[in-house]
């Protein structure tokens, strides 16, 4: 026809990749690629790989622009293995979200090559093969120390040091380094204040970056508030207008925003008394929800949901026994971490959710 038109283009990835997309019902091409002379205004996406839950999403095109569009696909029939087999507790993850330290107290009785202490894991190795690959013992008991007795576990901002609760009058300052021998004290007064004060100095100085409103400021340093890994976006809670849920909303600071991205989502709204919480997954992109069925803690019980930022593509990874607050994904994304227990008999021990 001669006729010249602007056209605009959505570029979709996805994870595992291979997948099916689907163009406002049609067939188009396979994930990873990049769709081309789309008409400006709202398409609809869905993409399809065998075995794993449907993507679907309205994706906004401009024209002359570019939309970028990121897909995490789960299988419908998730692999669990497990990490740990002699027991396992008080998980703790560093701040590179690269390491998970945790108690294991070994029965003499047992036939396992694991001793008992504080010990390790590498999420960027090989994890299925634990205690010869991944892990290492940090902290054996001693004749002196027992640290498999340990109440808690809690690391500095800077991982750098741990700080091993015995009891309530006893804690061990460790040096993760192995330079010095960990050193006993009576309080964690002092060097929690310190850690505390570290967290928010980073804060404070990501806030001052972004040059946020004094409102804003106070959110993003308040010390529920979780930033995501790339340091563009902060997940944070708040009532609604009645008073009778909570909000999840996530803030988006980049800049520019891409098409179709807003400066804040309401990701999802709970009941007061829900125990929800999110972790970000690795791609800052996708927030990891864990909630507990019963809605009191200790919580044995739950499901695990992986949702974009934006509250759209709320699909379920996992229901059944769980830890809220031991659920962390591997840096790239392929696994879930959880702390479970599969037979009441047992103690809980660590599993891997492989997601591809």
């Amino acid at each position: 026809t001669k006729k010249v038109e602007k056209v605009g283009m959505i570029s979709v990835k996805s994870l595992p990749d291979g997948a099916r997309i689907f163009l406002d019902g049609n067939l188009a091409l396979a994930t990873n690629t990049t769709l081309g002379n789309l008409k400006g205004g709202t398409h609809k996406l869905r993409v399809e790989k065998d075995g794993y839950s449907s993507w679907e999403k309205d994706v906004p095109v401009k024209e002359e622009l570019v939309t970028f569009v990121d897909v995490v696909l789960i299988p419908r029939s998730v692999e669990i293995k497990p990490l740990t087999t002699s027991g396992v507790s008080y998980p703790v993850i560093n701040s590179n979200k690269d390491k998970i330290y945790f108690i294991a107290k070994v029965s003499s009785d047992l036939d396992t090559p694991q001793r008992s202490g504080i010990w390790a894991l590498d999420l960027n190795s090989s994890i299925f093969n634990i205690f010869k690959t991944a892990s290492s013992l940090v902290f054996p008991d001693t004749k002196a120390i027992a640290y498999s007795s340990a109440d808690l576990l809690d690391l500095s901002p800077s991982d750098n040091q741990m700080l091993i609760k015995m009891n309530d009058k006893g804690y061990y300052l460790a040096d993760l380094s192995g330079a010095d021998l960990p050193v006993a004290t009576t309080t964690a007064v002092p060097t929690q204040d310190i850690w505390k004060k570290q967290v928010l100095a980073k804060k404070k100085t990501l806030s001052d970056k972004y040059k946020l409103s004094p409102e804003l400021e106070k959110i993003s340093s308040d010390p529920k508030t979780l930033w995501s890994p790339d340091e563009k976006k902060f997940v944070y809670k708040r009532k609604n207008e009645k008073g009778d849920s909570w909000q999840y909303y996530v803030r988006n600071l980049s800049d520019p925003l891409g098409v179709g991205e807003k400066d804040e989502y309401l990701v999802v709204t709970v009941s007061l008394d829900s125990k929800t919480e999110f972790n970000w997954y690795p791609d800052s992109k996708h927030l990891i929800m864990s909630e507990c069925d019963s809605g009191k803690l200790p919580c044995v019980s739950g499901s695990i949901h992986l949702v974009e930022i934006d509250g759209t593509n709320n699909t379920q990874i996992y229901s059944g026994s769980m830890s809220l607050g031991s659920v962390f994904p591997t840096p790239d994304g392929s696994k879930i971490i959880i702390l479970a227990t599969f037979n009441q008999s047992a103690p809980p021990n660590l599993y891997a959710i492989s997601l591809r």
